[in-house]
């Protein structure tokens, strides 16, 4: 039988993924790495096209292995490596002494940054001195590889996917829309889970729940998370101790961290907001693996809800307005808020947060999650005194989910000359 349920636990199996580093450069080294894998001759040029939010999240942020920024960077990378079959993880096997081999690249390389494309979106034209022709392109969902070519004949591979959008993906006889869900729907279907149905976020958790050991040995001086810390000297309680864990982690995994997390929602950053406070809360009030479980499926839905509207890339940071407001819902989750109070929560802080922009990846995107989680607590505990709605105010209705889709429709009629001035900012450095 086809009932929302059935469709939001089939839409969560797709949200979990893996990826090394920035997802968009995964997409990159993916889109390079499949046509280098079916060349034979010496490469001649390489001439890669990629949307503005692809390059905008790539500009400034570190790649694994290789220690040096740069979308040229990335696509030598994807070219010498040549295993696409890893995906958004092609580039873990790269070693030291690969690095002279992969800068040998560099001056084949052009790269465009082209507009009116999907915001997910990389093309490649590889070319050789035996006169191959090699293309590839990803659109719409970041492993998305819509197709292979050889001198312009499709290849057949296993790993093409050609997905539709979340939205039109589903095997069900009847297909349900984003705008179809409601929280409710979201918070019972959340309740209700069994382990055996979602115990692969757990899994998601675990993996990810690595990258606070190695982020705190590892973090940038530049992470809000190692300052503060030295602020409280040891006296952290349990808001302090996520505040410093995600921090640390995600400044550390955008300034090249080789370990792979699981991503949601097409954003490593968006994985590890969602699953770190919520793994650290139930670890410090010893909560039930399936408590933990749930707040996880109900968070990583919640932030679905928001990315499907606001766009999976777009000009505004998906790791505030998105990740942060989702993960504090699941926050309150596990403390057991009436739904109407979660509701309340997440208009405070779409209230707060709502705009913020994305000037690309890089370590500092820690900051930013840093200060408005902290926020998020704040809020959080006067949720606790049932502070008054603001619903009806500006654009906040009293139903979140209708303040989401508001946000959405300014989102998405603004994106595009927004992002065009971020890249300007971005190369006038």
């Amino acid at each position: 039988m086809n009932t929302k349920s059935d469709s939001l636990l089939s839409i969560l199996n797709t949200l979990i993924k893996p990826a090394l580093g920035c997802t968009e450069i995964g997409i990159v080294a993916y889109a390079c790495g499949v046509c280098s894998k079916y060349a034979t001759g010496k490469i001649t040029s390489v001439d890669v096209k990629v949307s503005q939010y692809v390059f905008r999240n790539v500009a400034c942020v570190g790649v694994p292995n290789l220690g040096f920024c740069g979308i040229k960077t990335i696509v030598a990378g994807g070219l010498f490596v040549k295993e696409p079959e890893k995906k958004l993880q092609i580039l873990s096997s790269i070693k030291q002494e690969d690095i002279p081999a992969i800068k040998k690249l560099l001056p084949y390389i052009n790269v465009e940054v082209v507009k009116n494309v999907d915001p997910v979106y990389t093309s490649v034209l590889l070319k050789t001195d035996k006169g191959e022709v090699i293309e590839s392109l990803i659109e719409q969902i970041h492993d998305n590889l819509i197709y292979v070519k050889y001198n312009g004949k499709d290849i057949n591979i296993s790993y093409l996917q050609n997905k539709k959008t979340i939205d039109e993906q589903s095997s069900n006889e009847k297909k349900y829309k984003c705008s179809d869900f409601s929280l409710n729907d979201i918070y019972d279907f959340s309740n209700k889970c069994n382990s055996n149905d979602i115990d692969f976020l757990f899994e998601a958790d675990k993996l990810n729940e690595l990258l606070v050991d190695y982020g705190e040995k590892n973090n940038p001086s530049t992470s809000l998370g190692k300052v503060f810390s030295k602020t409280i000297d040891g006296k952290e309680n349990w808001e302090d101790k996520i505040l410093i864990a995600l921090s640390n982690a995600v400044s550390t995994r955008m300034a090249g961290c080789p370990l792979v997390v699981d991503s949601s929602n097409g954003s490593g950053d968006h994985g590890l907001t969602v699953t770190i406070p919520l793994y650290i809360y139930s670890e410090i009030f010893k909560l039930d693996k399936i408590e933990l479980l749930r707040a996880c499926a109900f968070s990583h839905l919640i932030l679905w809800k928001i990315k499907q509207n606001i766009g999976d890339l777009s000009a505004w940071c998906g790791s505030v307005v998105g990740a942060v407001v989702a993960s504090a819902a699941g926050i309150a989750y596990l403390q057991k808020l009436p739904l109407a109070s979660i509701n309340k929560l997440i208009n405070f802080l779409l209230c707060s947060f709502g705009g913020i922009l994305c000037d690309g990846a890089k370590p500092s995107c820690s900051n930013k999650i840093f200060s408005a989680y902290a926020s998020a607590f704040t809020i959080l505990r006067l949720e606790h005194y049932n502070i008054d709605s603001i619903g009806g105010q500006g654009i906040i209705n009293e139903d979140c989910f209708k303040t989401i889709e508001s946000l959405g429709r300014i989102s998405q009629k603004s994106k595009d000359v927004l992002v065009d001035e971020i890249i300007k900012n971005i190369e006038v450095k």
